[in-house]
């Protein structure tokens, strides 16, 4: 009974570890699946960000041409209505160089595309060509800091698949070493803890029918033991009423 008892003890004990094996290697494959999902999600949003971040470079370049043309008008026009320009145009003849540029062609003499009351017109034009690149250049810095930190994450994140792949690969090799393995590895995934938790059932029914048998086998020796004290006393009374007869 000992023995077969110390084995069952045994057998419960290695089921308890082949449990905690399982248990530990089934929680790191989830957790790498999980991972990998969200690796997987994290990697189509990069993707999407560098493609706003594109789209953003872009409209900051059209909105630096933009800027860049709105203040050369407004040069163009602050130099057209200045005084030295008007009174350098009013020096001048069809035909007659202009001692300036050389050019005998004057067009803007008759014709000046600037006046003065057009300039405020101008000026809030570059203002708000200025006013949509700086705009522009903040959507595209916003986005440069968020695509930066994605994929830092990223980073992160693969360094950890790598780690969480390891310890699975260590607790499914002290698993596979196990002595339990070739019974736990017949049974499918999903009833491996099933079966694990059957044979404890088992094994503590063994156990527990061990001690019972255990107990009883106590009881009976102790139970022969008292008789055997009875028989012994009821022996020397007989033997003392015979001597007190005689």
């Amino acid at each position: 009974l000992a023995e077969g008892r110390l084995q069952s003890h045994l057998r419960r004990e290695q089921l308890r570890q082949a449990k905690n094996l399982l248990t530990q290697a089934l929680e790191l494959a989830s957790t790498e699946h999980e991972m990998r999902t969200a690796q997987c999600d994290l990697r189509t949003r990069i993707a999407l960000a560098k493609k706003l971040l594109e789209q953003y470079e872009a409209e900051a370049r059209d909105a630096q041409h933009e800027r860049d043309q709105s203040n050369k008008t407004l040069q163009d026009a602050i130099l057209s209505c200045a005084k030295s320009t008007l009174d350098l145009r009013s020096t001048l003849t069809d035909g007659a160089a202009c001692p300036v540029c050389g050019s005998s062609d004057h067009p803007f003499v008759s014709n000046n595309p600037h006046h003065e009351s057009s300039l405020v017109a101008i000026a809030e034009k570059a203002r708000q060509a200025e006013s949509a690149l700086t705009e522009k250049l903040q959507a595209r810095a916003r986005a440069e800091a968020e695509a930066r930190q994605m994929q830092m994450n990223a980073e992160l994140l693969d360094s950890k698949i790598l780690a969480t792949g390891a310890k699975l690969s260590a607790a499914q090799a002290d698993l596979t070493a196990h002595p339990l393995f070739s019974e736990i590895d017949g049974n499918g995934e999903t009833s491996q803890s099933a079966w694990i938790e059957e044979e404890t059932r088992k094994v503590d029914a063994h156990i527990q029918e061990a001690e019972n048998q255990e107990a009883s086998y106590r009881k009976c020796l102790i139970d022969n033991e008292k008789l055997k004290d009875e028989y012994s006393v009821g022996a020397q009374t007989e033997a003392r009423l015979k001597e007190e007869l005689v």
